[in-house]
């Protein structure tokens, strides 16, 4: 077996859907397994799945409780290994869709690099079209002690020319490419981050233990990022900055209190835009401080509470 991919679904079927029907129209000499997740979805999702694909050849998983993303991935990567032992682990997200020749692209890139243990594409924001959300995924910087993340080529045009492939250090978890032999020697995706900076942990992981990653130009994924709910933006921001300052604690710990007192000052700065009467300030002020709080008492995993 070649690649298993796995995608997981939280009451999106309608998404799942036209990522799977994506991944069934790819043109490739390489033979893939489809291994759906239905992360205990609170809606009617994985009878509906299971409808829609019953004459296909695909794997569908249910989950009895919502651990998070990475518990989502990690079922389907653990059952990939006993049933189906696959070369290589391709993880998307339910809401892309992938070009026809997106998986060739990235086994191609895979097998003439043997050092390349993680491998992001060409992402593309949906259903826009014109716009690049990132080669891959980007870089840490470190300026002045904080830690942030950046994405190379974000928001420049699709027909930018771009170089066919850059080494990075991180991936955005929409598309990624993983080799087996980065998970025999790193294991699991970390489940106690539950949403949010749980890809960025595993790349960095996996670069602590010897492996590159690269974004490749070839291998095209449309991407519908940033069409969230306001309540989902609110815990994005939660989750981003507890998720965060765990990720600075273990692998940049130097620099955990600068970082500790950067999250208070925009803190600060969204306190501020209350008084100025900025919409959803105050919303995001909470779930700034609480992820600072939560992240101070140890506090991992899903929190269930309202902040609200």
């Amino acid at each position: 077996m070649d690649v298993s991919i796995i995608v997981v679904n939280y009451n999106k079927y309608e998404d799942t859907i036209a990522c799977v029907e994506s991944l069934l129209n790819m043109h490739s000499r390489h033979f893939a397994d489809i291994i759906i997740v239905d992360n205990c979805s609170t809606n009617d999702s994985y009878n509906i799945l299971k409808e829609h694909f019953k004459d296909l050849r695909i794997t569908l998983l249910y989950a009895d409780e919502n651990r998070g993303y990475c518990a989502g991935n990690n079922i389907g990567i653990a059952y990939a290994q006993q049933n189906v032992i696959p070369n290589y682990y391709w993880i998307l997200n339910p809401d892309t869709i992938v070009d026809s020749m997106a998986m060739t692209a990235l086994i191609e890139f895979a097998e003439n690099h043997d050092d390349a243990g993680l491998i992001g594409s060409k992402l593309i924001y949906y259903p826009d079209n014109d716009r690049i959300q990132a080669l891959g995924g980007g870089y840490i910087n470190k300026k002045f002690g904080i830690i942030s993340f950046t994405h190379i080529f974000h928001g420049d045009i699709v027909t930018k020319k771009l170089p066919a492939y850059i080494e990075l250090d991180l991936l955005i978890g929409a598309s990624f490419f993983i080799k087996k032999e980065v998970i025999e020697m790193i294991g699991l995706m970390n489940e106690s981050y539950f949403l949010y900076c749980d890809e960025n942990e595993y790349c960095l992981r996996a670069k602590h233990n010897g492996w590159k990653l690269y974004g490749v130009s070839s291998s095209i994924v449309w991407h519908k990022e940033g069409w969230r709910k306001q309540e989902q933006k609110c815990w994005s921001q939660y989750y981003t900055v507890r998720n965060s300052l765990f990720l600075i604690q273990r692998y940049y710990q130097k620099y955990i209190y600068i970082n500790i007192l950067y999250k208070f000052y925009i803190s600060f700065r969204l306190l501020c835009g209350i008084f100025l009467l900025r919409q959803n300030s105050f919303i995001m002020f909470l779930y700034t401080v609480q992820g600072i709080f939560d992240f101070l008492i140890n506090k991992k995993g899903k929190v269930i509470k309202n902040i609200k």
